[in-house]
């Protein structure tokens, strides 16, 4: 929530590394000040941004000392002895340590009915289904981590190839982490990240039960863009069938809808909101998600679209646009600013399981024996080339105001550009080409969350 701030302000403070101002924004005069290292947001006005100028020049600034420390405990100032790059330190120390709660994406299969022609899984993809006895070892060691760390809450991801074309293997495992979960006290939610062709009220109605919170289902436009996209692998469009099973499971558990778009699709995408508003989905969908498509493992970036970066041709402002034009038509969107900060970084806390039982750390590479961390049915980790992340790629970056946003850049994008896990991905330029008018929206957000917060206790 963002804080107003009148007047100048003290001697003993400079301004943070990290923070951004929007100028002339919520109105002439004003700056939307954001630090995107605590990610506390003030409006200053311009008497006192002057003062923050003059006191990070040097200046003794004592008039008006009770502003400038509010703006000191929200980060965008800091004192002069501060050393920022401890607090940044400090800052991934806790992401990567981060035990309070542990989050395990399951696929529980690499098979797919769906033939997508950007699929990050191409070349791995084949009727492989976890089994099960591997169903049963996943909740075993999934529960001994559970012993062992003793989170607060458990989230699970059912994810594939096309999850729920094994669908036993998903209540199995939902259903016993849940019994695991609830006789340990700890919360427990479980998701499904499916191309929604195989959804249906009975299916979210039983998983409901053990715990099941949401689905994530890829719509890439309206019809034709997205039957041209993601068609089933006989070469008939999905569109029309996930809609009618997204209208029939609306309302009963919360429906995300993400797109993935490149030029081609880039123009459908708003007629795919135009056709959810008309199916009366507005209020039933949780939020809507639109991202590029990125270049495989196995392909060429030129030759099928993908992107290697953020920063890549007109892709930042894409990114605004197609937000702008969710929240015009009031649907949700995601929120946050930040792109990279993933469970890549995580050291013990997040884990992905194939149907066989391997385990990885980033979904793009799940398949890819190069990049197995260890296996369930062996109990423990085997050296891996994950294990060298810990080092902190993002210490080159230490400077950056927008380190906290984007951790030294994706690992995955890095492997695919210079072969490396460990090399700097930057995005500095998407950011710089990005935050100013993703700050508005997330100020008119938090605007809209305060009052509709005053009307509900009015």
């Amino acid at each position: 929530m963002p804080i107003f701030i009148g007047g100048p302000g003290s001697t003993t403070m400079k301004l943070s590394r990290y923070t951004i101002f929007v100028p002339h924004y919520p109105a002439s005069g004003e700056y939307l000040a954001f630090n995107t290292l605590t990610g506390s947001m003030a409006v200053v006005n311009r008497k006192l941004k002057d003062a923050i100028k003059r006191l990070d020049s040097g200046e003794q600034v004592p008039e008006a000392h009770e502003y400038l420390c509010t703006l000191e405990e929200l980060g965008i100032l800091v004192a002069d002895n501060t050393d920022e790059d401890l607090l940044i330190r400090h800052r991934f120390d806790e992401l990567i340590f981060d035990r309070s709660s542990l989050d395990v994406m399951v696929l529980t299969t690499y098979a797919c009915n769906f033939a997508c022609i950007y699929c990050v899984e191409e070349g791995v993809k084949g009727d492989i289904r976890m089994d099960c006895a591997t169903c049963e070892s996943v909740v075993e060691w999934v529960a001994r981590r559970l012993q062992g760390q003793n989170p607060q809450i458990l989230r699970v991801s059912f994810y594939g190839g096309e999850p729920l074309m094994n669908i036993p293997a998903i209540e199995l495992i939902n259903e016993g982490l849940y019994e695991v979960a609830n006789r340990a006290g700890i919360i427990y939610q479980s998701d499904i990240v499916t191309n929604g062709s195989l959804l249906t009220v009975d299916l979210v109605d039983r998983l409901s039960k053990y715990g099941l919170k949401g689905v994530k289902v890829t719509l890439d436009g309206d019809r034709a863009a997205h039957n041209r996209k993601r068609p089933f692998k006989d070469g008939r469009g999905s569109f029309d069938r996930i809609m009618g099973n997204i209208m029939g499971v609306a309302g009963r558990v919360g429906v995300m809808i993400g797109g993935n778009f490149d030029r081609e699709n880039l123009e459908a995408l708003p007629r795919l909101l135009d056709h959810l508003e008309d199916r009366g989905l507005k209020e039933k969908i949780a939020a809507i998600e639109f991202k590029p498509i990125i270049a495989t493992v196995r392909s060429s970036p030129v030759r099928d679209g993908g992107c290697t970066s953020l920063s890549d041709a007109g892709l930042p402002e894409q990114i605004v646009a197609l937000k702008k034009e969710v929240l015009k038509r009031g649907f949700k969107a995601t929120t946050g600013l930040g792109v990279n900060l993933c469970g890549m970084m995580q050291q013990d806390s997040s884990f992905i399981i194939d149907p066989t039982g391997k385990i990885y750390k980033c979904p793009a590479l799940v398949g890819h024996e190069d990049f197995v961390i260890g296996d369930i049915h062996q109990g423990h980790f085997e050296p891996n080339p994950i294990e060298p992340l810990l080092t902190e790629v993002w210490e080159q970056c230490i400077d950056c105001t927008y380190l906290p946003l984007c951790g030294g850049g994706c690992r995955y994008i890095a492997y695919l550009k210079y072969g490396d896990l460990n090399h700097v991905d930057c995005e500095r330029e998407y950011f710089e080409r990005t935050t100013h008018e993703l700050l508005k929206i997330e100020y008119e957000l938090s605007i809209s969350r305060r009052q509709d917060t005053t009307r509900s206790l009015s």
